[in-house]
């Protein structure tokens, strides 16, 4: 059984990845999300202007994590390859610890 969280998507209905990427980057507040990729990969969206989303395909900017920035890069992505949309769990703001 999949995760909770995951919401998957009906393959049939070729919009419902595109409408749920929508629904995640243009949220109030935004919340960090993962796009899960039938292949495997995923793409960690961590702000709305890593993402552009298009009629068919998708636009995600990822950083390789080079100190120089060459690692950087935007990969376009077919919308209907998408396995799965689910929120980031990991604390993003400032979390305090008791004490």
């Amino acid at each position: 059984m999949k995760d909770r969280d995951c919401l998957s998507l009906v393959r049939v209905d070729q919009m419902a990845p595109a409408k749920q990427v929508v629904e995640f980057v243009f949220a109030e507040p935004f919340r960090p999300f993962r796009i899960q990729m039938a292949s495997g990969r995923s793409y960690e969206i961590k702000h709305p202007e890593m993402i552009q989303v298009g009629k068919t395909t998708f636009t995600v900017y990822t950083d390789l994590g080079d100190d120089n920035g060459s690692g950087d890069r935007w990969h376009k992505v077919s919308l209907m390859l998408i396995e799965c949309v689910e929120p980031m769990h990991s604390a993003v703001g400032g979390s305090s610890s008791g004490g």
